[in-house]
C-alpha cells in the first residue's frame, strides 16, 4: 500500500470510529423501537429519505464539486446518521 493511501485509511478509520460511537446508536436503535411499537411507516420513511438525501446526494455533490473521493462517502454517511438520530429522537420523544 502506498504511504499516502495508508495515511488516508488510518485517518478515515479514526474519524469513523469516533463518529460511530456518538451517532450510530441513536440513529438506529430508536428506529427499531419505533417499528416494534407499530410505527413502521415513519421509521421507514425516515430511513429511506435520510439515506437517499444524505448518503447519495451529499456524496455525489461532494465528489463532483470538491473532488473529495472516499472522504465524501464518509461525510455522507455521517450526515445520514446525524440527521436520522435527531429525527428518531424527536419522534421518540413526541410519544406518537
Amino acid at each position: 500500500m502506498e504511504s499516502e493511501s495508508a495515511k488516508l485509511a488510518i485517518w478515515l478509520t479514526r474519524i469513523v470510529f469516533a463518529y460511530k460511537m456518538i451517532f450510530w446508536t441513536p440513529s438506529f436503535l430508536p428506529g427499531y423501537g419505533l417499528r416494534a411499537a407499530g410505527d413502521v411507516k415513519s421509521s421507514m420513511i425516515t430511513f429511506t429519505l435520510s439515506m437517499w438525501i444524505c448518503r447519495a446526494v451529499v456524496t455525489i455533490f461532494l465528489v463532483h464539486t470538491f473532488h473529495m473521493g472516499p472522504l465524501a462517502v464518509w461525510i455522507g454517511m455521517g450526515a445520514d446518521c446525524t440527521i436520522r438520530s435527531f429525527i428518531f429522537l424527536a419522534r421518540f420523544k413526541s410519544n406518537k
